[in-house]
């Protein structure tokens, strides 16, 4: 995706500042032209429509893309117009200097958009542009602080959590705020079998077993300067686990059948939904591979305990669809997206949303046919009626796992869950009110406590 570009665009930090917020607010365009070619200009658009619901809750701003060359004809009144590059000689007179026009990546001694004004929406239309990640709960926005010190480091990073909660667009981001200069490579490696995964990922020679009809590079040398991201880490075969390590250790890596070794600088960024540290400790998983991806660990919660961004994330998605504004979700019906556990996370999201968009009819969507064309979501509904909050479904089972017998990690498991999830979710069922869950049958001398938090420090996000 281009980058929006700008002198005066902030960091991601910039629009939590209350100035940025405040000079929206103040300035409240309602209609902006967009008069950026391409696919920048089209994300432009994108992020526009995106920004107003991101920033104060408003409805989405009225955006119209067109070409520069139809700034030189007649405009119907526009509050902002929107530019890349040079205000036209023609293009000026026709617009007159009242209208204010903003210029990406360039400071113009012509008329533009006040200070205020620009630096917010530069900022804003930055965050939204960047891979689609919407931070607003605190375990995602320290996430990202994360992603801050490391990218400019050359050190491992691990991003843990369930499937579909984006760790591939932040490991996406990792890349773009490093400053390297080759490509972003992403391998899934559960997608591949134990006997494709070396090739993938070290290249071959030609005729080095049946098949290899050419010479293959590689993804490391694929991105070579750049990032390679290791998706499903955790599946990785153990004999491949030990390559692996001595291409990170060493730089160089050797293509199957090949008898000379290329030197490679690349990134490695690695990503899992499972336990990688349990897995170690039940030698299913190399120590030493482990240590040295996990540097830095950051584990993304599931969507469900970020209700903050799913709330944001779903008027961010209703914003960007091709029919906004000809439909929108009722307050109502964006109460019933909270009381879903949305176990596929923000891909089952965005396919929620895409699907109740564009079945349903102009206006706005309430509750009854939001459950209409998303069912699942009834479904949960019925079970909050029949068996009380979702909360409370998620508490008895919790207590029943434990009843049972085992050690944390073990419950964990049961559940299905990542350990540090469930220490999260202890720790809240044991607050003021709640009542503290009993230690697990048969363990209460050895394992009567929950385990204490996971470390804390600069290089790791609990």
């Amino acid at each position: 995706m281009p980058a929006i570009r700008g002198g005066s665009a902030r960091s991601d930090n910039a629009p939590e500042q209350p100035a940025h917020r405040a000079a929206l607010r103040a300035a409240r365009p309602s209609s902006v032209v967009v008069a950026v070619p391409g696919e920048l200009g089209r994300t432009v658009a994108r992020a526009l429509r995106a920004l107003r619901s991101l920033e104060d809750g408003q409805p989405p701003l009225d955006v119209e893309l067109i070409e520069p060359g139809e700034l030189a004809a007649p405009l119907a009144a526009a509050d902002l117009v929107i530019i890349d590059g040079s205000l036209p000689e023609e293009a000026r007179s026709a617009l007159g200097d009242g209208t204010p026009v903003l210029a990406l990546g360039h400071d113009l001694k012509e008329p533009f958009a006040p200070g205020p004004l620009r630096d917010a929406v530069l900022a804003a239309l930055e965050r939204a542009c960047d891979g689609g990640i919407v931070a607003v709960d605190p375990p995602l926005r320290a996430a990202l602080r994360v992603i801050e010190i490391a990218a400019p480091r050359r050190a491992g990073v691990l991003v843990t959590g369930p499937t579909g909660v984006g760790k591939e667009l932040l490991a996406q981001r990792l890349h773009r705020r490093s400053g390297r200069s080759g490509a972003f490579v992403a391998i899934n490696c559960a997608a591949l079998s134990d006997g494709l995964v070396e090739s993938t990922l070290f290249g071959h020679v030609r005729g080095a077993f049946t098949g290899a009809v050419s010479t293959l590079p590689g993804a490391f040398v694929e991105a070579q300067q750049g990032t390679l991201f290791l998706d499903e880490f955790g599946e990785l075969a153990p004999a491949i686990q030990a390559k692996l390590l001595r291409a990170l250790e060493h730089g160089e890596v050797r293509p199957v059948g090949g008898a000379r070794a290329t030197t490679v600088d690349v990134r490695v960024v690695a990503a899992t939904n499972r336990d990688l540290k349990r897995e170690v400790e039940r030698s299913r998983f190399r120590a030493d591979l482990y240590f040295r991806m996990a540097t830095f660990v950051i584990d993304v919660p599931p969507l469900c305990e970020r209700p903050r961004d799913l709330a944001a994330l779903a008027r961010k998605l209703s914003a960007e669809h091709e029919r906004s504004g000809a439909v929108t979700l009722s307050a109502e019906a964006e109460h019933a997206l909270l009381a879903y556990t949305w176990p596929g996370n923000v891909r089952e999201l965005r396919n929620v949303i895409e699907r109740v968009l564009s079945l349903a009819g102009d206006g706005e969507v309430g509750t009854d046919e939001l459950l209409r064309l998303a069912p699942e979501l009834a479904v949960a509904r019925r079970r909050d009626a029949a068996d009380g909050t979702l909360a409370d479904v998620e508490h008895r089972r919790i207590l029943e796992v434990l009843r049972d017998g085992g050690a944390r990690g073990q419950v964990a498991e049961a559940l299905g869950i990542h350990r540090t999830t469930l220490w999260r979710r202890l720790k809240r069922m044991s607050a003021p009110g709640e009542g503290a869950p009993p230690a697990p049958g048969g363990q209460a001398n050895r394992d009567s406590s929950p385990d204490p938090p996971p470390p804390r420090s600069r290089r790791r996000l609990a």
